[in-house]
């Protein structure tokens, strides 16, 4: 009846909070093809829903909702401006593949656990600019190459150590071997940002522990402010 649907949508918003979305009925039967080739489809998905989820019909979801919403940017806000006063630098433009991340030397810190890319990704496809990093620049995006990159970083490490050869760069732009690429796929995430911040200086390596109760942790350097490459991430990035 109507007070089970009711429960249902709860449950259903429940499952989104907590990282499990709904996947199209015409792609239930490929999960296990999906799994293979994309790093969790369906957190990937609840990242996309949430927003959405503050125009529930259920007053129940619509009020938790909005009620999370707030919380979860205030808190966020709260932390980055902290580590503003802290000495990081902070980006606020959503054009930019750092926006609302804290910046200490090379290294980047992603608090919002999966939120901020899919929020770039909105500005970047709706806007067809983003903002270069190392600079105040703004140029034209390609929509295309912005769902393509996008894409990428959401492939599986094996498909993304495949991608990678294929395209003969990283992400960040960096050439690369099918050795490098299974070596740099292979390493667990919180083990990566470890290694990639072992060369950064100032705060990277002090930082980089935080990836090990899921904080987002990167460390490369922009082609504007690169000198000679020390490995990692570190390289050429173009657009994110």
């Amino acid at each position: 009846g109507a007070g089970a649907a009711r429960l249902d949508e709860v449950a259903d918003f429940i499952n989104k909070m907590t990282g499990r979305g709904t996947m199209p009925d015409m792609l239930k039967g490929a999960s296990r093809f999906l799994n293979a080739f994309f790093f969790s489809p369906r957190f990937m998905a609840s990242r996309f829903e949430m927003p959405f989820t503050v125009l529930s019909r259920n007053e129940t979801v619509r009020k938790e909702a909005m009620k999370a919403s707030v919380r979860f940017l205030a808190t966020g806000s709260t932390i980055l401006g902290l580590l503003a006063l802290g000495g990081a630098d902070v980006e606020l433009d959503s054009r930019s593949s750092d926006f609302g991340k804290a910046k200490f030397g090379n290294t980047r810190i992603d608090i919002w656990g999966g939120n901020q890319q899919v929020a770039r990704f909105a500005v970047q496809m709706l806007s067809g600019e983003r903002k270069a990093l190392g600079s105040a620049e703004i140029v034209p995006s390609d929509r295309l190459d912005t769902l393509i990159r996008f894409i990428r970083t959401k492939e599986s490490p094996w498909a993304g150590a495949f991608t990678d050869v294929l395209a003969g760069e990283t992400l960040a732009g960096e050439d690369v071997t099918l050795a490098s690429a299974v070596l740099q796929r292979s390493r667990p995430g919180s083990m990566s940002a470890l290694w990639d911040a072992a060369g950064d200086e100032g705060l990277g390596v002090a930082l980089a522990p935080l990836a090990f109760i899921g904080v987002g942790i990167q460390t490369f350097e922009t082609e504007k402010e690169a000198t000679t490459p020390t490995g990692g991430l570190k390289g050429r990035p173009r657009q994110h």
